[in-house]
């Protein structure tokens, strides 16, 4: 029997943990935590949500949705339990977060080919006859993240992440907020925070002012143009945010009849709907999860009063990247020992 040994617990390992077993392969799933945490993982399970808890869309007439069904006729375990832990996400595919990875780690330690280790791997593993699969990821510990490195190249590509940050139901005010989706496009699942334009312009001047967690010196900005920090948005002019992530087309309020100049939506993050996450708002690097009565967060001051925040989500996890263009393979084979090791999930 085929034996395959995956390094990291995420998405990627999980599910090629999966199918591997799923094919009589062997396998052994090492995970470091929960001997040790990256900055923003903070459950002991496998395929820990730490940014969003939606993947994206589930219409099967847009690619991604369409990926979502290909995956469910491979027997995906991933899309299985994101269909079983799903909340309501008008045409995306949101998940309980916790219910999601506790299911996951449930489902992998049930299954009689898959050993689960508990273990950080700091260096490549040495060669043997049987196959490697890395799959930690942009979080990727330093110490084998530099392993890699020496491997692979010192020029990796790496970049700065931004978590949408997360609110406590109770702290709505839903005289305020409206339910709805934009362009009345499904069952209206998302919360709507207006904003008129005095406050927006309040909003964005108390964002620009508001203090950033200064960059060391070794660090270069690197940010991930399609999860931006909100003052790195904003910094590019005052609109780019109500033509970006806040913009307000299609969600007329329905107690005014009018269309806000701003508009924050919130989806829910559990099935119970006593957290949400406020989706278009990366969370920016001043915030430090600090109370919101001794924070100078601007994002504390949006409408709808929003009072707690749960802090899993008050990170700016730098991401580590390998560039695949000349170390890898066009299948993710090492090309310095392709019968050994593939990248995953990076």
């Amino acid at each position: 029997m085929n034996r395959v040994t995956i390094i990291g617990g995420g998405l990627a390992g999980s599910e090629a943990a999966w199918q591997l077993a799923e094919r009589n392969c062997r396998v052994r799933l090492i995970d470091m935590k929960p001997h040790k945490f990256s900055p923003v993982h903070s459950r002991t399970d496998l395929a820990e949500l730490v940014c969003s808890n939606s993947f994206r869309s589930n219409d099967r007439h847009s690619a991604i949705g369409l990926l979502k069904e290909e995956m469910r006729r491979c027997n995906s375990l991933i899309v299985k339990i994101a269909d079983d832990t799903a909340v309501p996400a008008g045409k995306a595919l949101a998940v309980d977060r916790d219910l999601f990875s506790e299911q996951i780690t449930g489902s992998l330690e049930q299954h009689s080919l898959i050993e689960i280790t508990r273990e950080e791997i700091i260096t490549i593993p040495p060669e043997s006859s049987s196959y490697t699969i890395i799959a930690t990821g942009p979080l990727t510990s330093e110490p084998l993240a530099e392993s890699l490195a020496d491997l692979t190249g010192r020029d990796r590509l790496a970049f700065y992440d931004a978590i949408a940050p997360i609110v406590y139901a109770e702290s709505l005010d839903m005289e305020i907020i409206y339910s709805k989706s934009r362009y009345e496009d499904g069952p209206g699942d998302y919360l709507n925070c207006p904003m008129d334009k005095d406050t927006y312009l309040r909003f964005i001047e108390e964002l620009a002012a508001a203090a950033c967690v200064p960059l060391k010196s070794f660090e270069d900005v690197k940010y991930f143009e399609g999860c931006l920090p909100i003052e790195v948005i904003r910094s590019r002019g005052d609109d780019t945010l109500r033509f970006g992530p806040m913009k307000p087309v299609g969600l007329e309020d329905p107690k005014t009849g009018r269309t806000p100049y701003a508009v924050v939506q919130l989806r829910k993050e559990n099935i119970q709907g006593t957290t949400s996450t406020a989706t278009p708002l990366s969370a920016p690097r001043n915030f430090c999860g600090r109370p919101c009565s001794s924070s100078p967060d601007p994002t504390f001051s949006l409408p709808g009063n929003y009072q707690e925040w749960r802090d899993i989500s008050n990170q700016l996890p730098w991401d580590y990247w390998l560039e695949l263009t000349r170390p890898v393979s066009h299948q993710a084979n090492l090309q310095s020992s392709p019968h050994r090791k593939q990248l995953s999930g990076l």
